[in-house]
């Protein structure tokens, strides 16, 4: 236990200024997005929505994608501290070292997937104090839903970290590492590619499927309100889109945590096979 300590202490001291960066970056980018919805509720960009329809839906749909793009911007931050290890190990030499030394590869790996969960749960509270501040801006309740759904983005980013280990700890050089690095890089490319390709193409399917009826739609009621016609167009999307989200929302936290034993169990494999290199 005693290792593993010092391990987790000597990684958290090596990232000390990328934490504290990604610290101050965060809450820089939620005390904006929060005064940009104060505005909207009680301040200049309130009498504009009170007079323009149309600008009252935009800032709605604004609203509802700000902690979602605070989310992904805290989930990117967490992604970067196992590229600055693992680099910084190769460039120190810790890499080889770390197989001269009596230390476990399962010690090494703990130690990286402590760092890591502590890592997550500090971006989870800046989420959780973001959605939180966004609820009290809008007027709007916290919901166990929301809290749960906003975290989403979050879960990818231990699958990125597994993907990037993977790869690159068993790097010894940094013409290694590099090479790794972007091997890792396009497999990851590969995974959002995918996990946005699936609800994208569910989306054209279901839109291919109605064009004749949007059309007649739109010829009966040339005149809708434009709420109406995006509501007949994007009414079924939205709903199944919310009923999919409510099924997945109980799951995103036990998915964090089984992606970090998957990045524990990766890690200890790359640095069983580092130690043979």
């Amino acid at each position: 236990m005693a290792k593993i300590r010092s391990l987790l202490f000597r990684e958290m001291r090596i990232q000390r200024k990328q934490i504290l960066a990604n610290i101050i970056s965060c809450t820089g980018c939620a005390v904006l997005f929060s005064l940009i919805m104060l505005s909207c509720r009680i301040g200049n960009l309130s009498k504009l929505i009170a007079e323009n329809d149309d600008a009252a839906g935009a800032f709605e749909i604004v609203f509802k994608l700000l902690p979602v793009m605070y989310s992904g911007l805290c989930a990117a931050c967490a992604g970067i501290y196992d590229q600055g290890l693992i680099g910084s190990d190769v460039n120190s030499g810790w890499a080889n070292y770390a197989c001269a030394i009596p230390v476990r590869p399962r010690d090494r790996a703990a130690a990286r997937t402590a760092f890591a969960g502590i890592m997550y749960l500090l971006n989870i509270l800046l989420i959780e104090l973001f959605y939180a501040a966004s609820c009290a801006a809008t007027g709007k309740p916290l919901s166990a839903f929301g809290m749960s759904v906003i975290l989403l983005p979050l879960a990818f980013a231990p699958l990125m970290s597994a993907v990037l280990h993977l790869f690159t700890m068993r790097a010894r050089t940094q013409v290694t590492f590099k090479k790794e690095q972007i091997k890792a890089t396009a497999v990851q490319m590969l995974l959002i590619f995918l996990a946005g390709a699936i609800p994208c193409g569910k989306l054209a399917q279901y839109m291919t499927d109605r064009v004749s009826q949007i059309g007649q739609y739109m010829e009966e009621h040339p005149f809708a309100p434009q709420e109406d016609q995006l509501s007949f167009i994007f009414g079924d999307v939205l709903e199944k889109g919310n009923e999919m989200l409510h099924r997945i929302a109980p799951w995103v936290i036990p998915a964090i945590v089984l992606l970090l034993a998957l990045d524990y169990l990766i890690i200890c494999y790359a640095a069983r096979k580092g130690e043979r290199v």
